[in-house]
């Protein structure tokens, strides 16, 4: 954990926290309020809060639905996150706002290895990017339940 100087960007760091086997990727809450760990090799997400004075996080437990977790996005409304499993698909899940729990409601394929996923900031798109097929998968997502729908897919 780091604090920034909102001067110069630097990082101070705060301490650490423990995380599953082999933590991959990070993503925070739009609200500021929890933080979410995709852990490749325990095959699961770590989930946080923060402390929204120090910045400290305290672990409010593990979703082991993901298979492979590489890569972690929050939606821009902050009720969904999608998660890249390396070794199959996409995971979705809605979050609790009060307690920050993730529940699983599904997956949706993506290319060969997805390595990556991002929201754009409108929220309307999710991109992943997929290593062994050299794409970028395309969705569009269903702003009400969070759903991903492919649209298209780009060569890299």
């Amino acid at each position: 954990m780091y604090t920034i100087n909102t001067t110069n960007g630097t990082l101070t760091s705060t301490g650490s926290i423990t995380a599953g086997v082999d933590p991959f990727s990070v993503a925070v809450d739009p609200s500021g309020r929890f933080a979410y760990v995709a852990n490749l090799e325990s095959g699961d997400i770590s989930m946080y809060s923060i402390n929204g004075t120090t910045g400290s996080l305290t672990f409010i437990g593990t979703n082991t639905t993901a298979f492979a977790p590489i890569s972690v996005a929050a939606h821009p409304s902050g009720k969904f996150r999608y998660v890249a499993n390396v070794n199959s698909n996409v995971s979705i899940y809605t979050l609790n706002a009060t307690t920050g729990v993730l529940t699983s409601i599904g997956t949706v394929a993506a290319g060969s290895s997805p390595s990556s996923i991002a929201i754009d900031p409108s929220g309307k798109f999710a991109y992943v990017t997929n290593f062994d097929s050299d794409d970028v998968s395309i969705f569009s997502i269903d702003a009400a339940t969070g759903s991903l729908t492919l649209i298209g897919t780009v060569g890299t």
